[in-house]
């Protein structure tokens, strides 16, 4: 069973705490889709998080783990677009072409690389053919999985993450709250 990614209370320096999505669990599950999604053969190009920014490296890490403890390690094919300073979307696309088993794109951040790649989608069939799996669902990703342009969207909801901290803040200091939100769907 795949369960959503949950929203845990983390410690930092001294007393100051933070809610946010896990994510290592937000990684592992979109690890376990991409897997599922290639049973039947195929390989996952994974765009390489190129910043150092926690979240995306704790995504990109807890994927890639699943794969090698799996033993499918061979399953994976990395691209980082830094890598290539002339042209990273063309070198994206050939290497898309290289690799003709290519089932899944899957990156563990959005950034105006991956909303190149998946406008370019639209009319390239090398990347309109793959899965596209990603994070952080948005107003602009919810539209792009209504027009189909993405395919699966693993949820880190900052908005959800604030008001479930302003719920969690209230009851440590001895206040409840009445304040509802809408359930994310994942």
């Amino acid at each position: 069973m795949l369960t959503p990614p949950a929203i845990t209370l983390r410690a930092m320096k001294g007393r100051t705490r933070f809610i946010d999505i896990d994510n290592q669990e937000a990684g592992l599950a979109a690890a376990k889709i991409n897997a599922a999604t290639c049973r039947k053969g195929g390989k996952v190009l994974v765009l390489e998080p190129s910043e150092e920014a926690e979240a995306q490296s704790s995504r990109f890490l807890a994927f890639t783990q699943h794969f090698k403890v799996q033993g499918q390690s061979a399953n994976l094919v990395f691209f980082r677009d830094t890598d290539h300073k002339h042209g990273p979307l063309e070198a994206f696309l050939a290497t898309l072409r290289a690799h003709r088993d290519i089932r899944v794109l899957y990156g563990p951040f959005n950034n105006d690389f991956v909303e190149q790649i998946i406008k370019l989608g639209k009319t390239e069939a090398a990347i309109g053919d793959v899965a596209k799996i990603v994070h952080d669902l948005s107003v602009n990703s919810t539209q792009k999985l209504k027009d189909g342009l993405i395919d699966i969207v693993v949820d880190s909801n900052p908005a959800q993450e604030a008001f479930q901290a302003t719920i969690f803040i209230a009851r440590e200091h001895g206040f409840e709250t009445t304040f509802t939100q809408r359930p994310v769907n994942f």
